[in-house]
């Protein structure tokens, strides 16, 4: 997915709510603003450099038949 900016990034739809509760969930409450603060602005000055951010979700889908 590319966006914009990282302010994009983290208002999108499906990162709001189906992704930004399980990272917000690594840090303790009390230092998630801040963190999340200082990586939504590197996420911008690295859209200003680059003209985008990428955010790839990497996924593994794996099809068998069992061996019995």
């Amino acid at each position: 997915m590319r966006f914009a900016d990282g302010t994009t990034l983290f208002g999108h739809y499906l990162i709001r709510n189906f992704f930004l509760e399980g990272w917000k969930s690594l840090v303790p409450p009390e230092m998630q603003e801040k963190i999340f603060s200082r990586i939504e602005a590197r996420l911008n000055r690295t859209a200003g450099e680059k003209g985008h951010v990428s955010l790839t979700i990497p996924y593994m889908v794996l099809d068998g038949v069992p061996v019995f």
